[in-house]
């Protein structure tokens, strides 16, 4: 009897109460991420409010959340909008994630630590139906990344990332044009993978680069509405 109630008492200790506010950033993010809250439309809390069903206060810090996060962007006295990343947003953005990946490649690699949450983080991707909703796309990308940078077992590589994580999933939302499915991310995870796994640390950072590279070109090429005014002339320059 009392290891029973000890068990009951461990399986209640698991349970995670989600507040209302997480709630409602947790679904807001999931609107913004599938491109349902399209960028730069302003989201008035009111309406909001409404929608849910909550009180403006609790609509209003959902919203302050999901603006420190970078999924939302507000001016004082506005309503928030859904940013679009413009060019320097997106370099930036991606160089911060090329220090923070990069080095956590070469730690993984020189330590020869373990990457088995890696390679289901994979398997993961590649078994992502082709219908499936892009948001179920972006966690399965994210997590091959955040897996990895846990692999280098740096604390602070994994804060900075998580730091940074609701733009990379802004970035990926808006890359919806770029890609028809997950196989062609779930093809460049694995080889990414599998370079990792052969210790070639020179190669699989490279790897990684052009990964990111390729990202950058897509977010800012023809396909996408992301490009700064100067990168627009920069392009019909060049044409």
């Amino acid at each position: 009897m009392s290891d029973r109630k000890s068990s009951a008492r461990q399986a209640h200790r698991v349970v995670k109460t989600v507040s209302v506010i997480d709630a409602l950033a947790t679904s807001l993010r999931e609107r913004i991420i599938e491109g349902g809250l399209e960028p730069g439309l302003p989201l008035p809390e009111p309406s909001l409010a409404k929608e849910y069903n909550v009180a403006r206060p609790t609509m209003r810090a959902a919203i302050q959340q999901l603006t420190y996060k970078g999924l939302l962007y507000r001016e004082a006295n506005k309503s928030a909008v859904v940013p679009l990343l413009a060019f320097d947003d997106i370099l930036d953005l991606f160089r911060t994630r090329r220090l923070v990946e990069s080095e956590a490649i070469r730690i993984v690699v020189r330590e020869q630590a373990g990457l088995s949450f890696v390679e289901q983080a994979v398997v993961r991707l590649e078994q992502i139906h082709p219908d499936a909703r892009w948001s179920t796309v972006v966690e399965a990308d994210l997590l091959v990344h955040r897996n990895l940078i846990a692999a280098s077992r740096s604390p602070r590589l994994q804060r900075l990332f998580a730091s940074i994580e609701d733009e990379i999933r802004l970035a990926i939302a808006q890359l919806r044009l770029a890609y028809h499915g997950s196989s062609h991310l779930a093809q460049e995870h694995r080889e990414l993978l599998t370079v990792i796994k052969s210790g070639a640390e020179t190669v699989a950072v490279q790897r990684l680069e052009e990964h990111l590279d390729r990202a950058i070109a897509d977010l800012t090429g023809p396909q996408s509405s992301g490009r700064s005014p100067d990168r627009e002339r920069q392009i019909s320059a060049k044409q």
